[in-house]
């Protein structure tokens, strides 16, 4: 499933509204665990970080927990979303910011992946 472009909103938050639709429509039942972060990039053909940031705006929501080193869990009670996060001071400009910032780590990841491509075939050439 490629994740459909919206020039309004950040690719992180189309994901995370899409999983959200997911959750609570029960595709994911609660307890369910989901797609690992390296498995919904490529399904939605995105930055594994774009993933992340998904995950964390669900978490934050309170619609996912995430285990470390067991993955992404859909709440026991997915269907207590915290409302009205949005209308809080300086939200705006901290996810301006928040956006900023994860378009510049997905430039360095490109330009990490060009160059880890480039020593792999500098080392072939050896």
């Amino acid at each position: 499933m490629e994740m459909k472009r919206s020039e309004s909103q950040p690719p992180y938050v189309v994901i995370a509204a899409d999983l959200r639709r997911q959750i609570l429509d029960g595709t994911y039942a609660p307890g369910a665990r989901l797609p690992t972060a390296k498995d919904l990039a490529a399904q939605y053909k995105a930055a594994v970080m774009t993933v992340q940031s998904a995950v964390r705006l669900l978490r934050e929501e309170g619609l996912v927990i995430t285990q470390h080193g067991r993955g992404i869990f859909v709440s026991a009670t997915p269907g207590e979303v915290s409302e009205g996060a949005e209308q809080s001071p300086g939200y705006a400009e901290i996810m301006r910011g928040i956006d900023t910032v994860i378009a510049e780590l997905g430039r360095l990841d490109n330009r990490m992946r060009t160059l880890e491509e480039t020593v792999e075939a500098l080392q072939r050439g050896r």
